[in-house]
């Protein structure tokens, strides 16, 4: 359970790295089709791009059922690989896949802007003070 942020730098790195994994998390079928529309991958590929690029481990328990979703949706195929000496699963995007992503755009472009007009209203107001909460043990 994560403390309360107080400005220490310690706990702002805590509160960073768990803002980051739920933001992977939640846009993962996004991130995978993404990747996808760039070159195909398998599972192992996926974990190890997404921990150098967000700085965030998923497992396979995380990767392999998001991927048999998107397989079950019609967004990405897959075929084995024999090339190596272990076969691996290969994902491709599909043109069902590259549909969905440029709906998925159209839909988080009008989402953000009717974000930013609500940041926009909110500097307008007079914000809320913070107040201090004694936490009762």
């Amino acid at each position: 359970m994560l403390q309360p942020f107080n400005g220490d730098n310690l706990l702002r790195r805590e509160y960073e790295k768990n803002i980051r994994e739920n933001d992977v998390k939640a846009n993962l079928e996004s991130i995978i089709l993404r990747k996808l529309t760039k070159y195909e991958l398998h599972g192992y590929e996926f974990i190890k791009e997404i921990r150098e690029e967000f700085g965030v481990y998923l497992g396979p328990s995380t990767i392999y059922p998001t991927l048999k979703e998107l397989e079950k949706m019609g967004l990405v195929a897959s075929r084995w690989d024999h090339s190596s000496e272990r076969p691996r699963k290969v994902y491709r995007i599909t043109i069902k896949g590259l549909k969905y992503l440029r709906l998925e755009r159209d839909v988080k472009n009008r989402n953000r802007k009717k974000m930013n007009e609500l940041s926009a209203k909110q500097f307008c107001i007079q914000p809320l003070q913070p107040v201090e909460v004694e936490i009762q043990k």
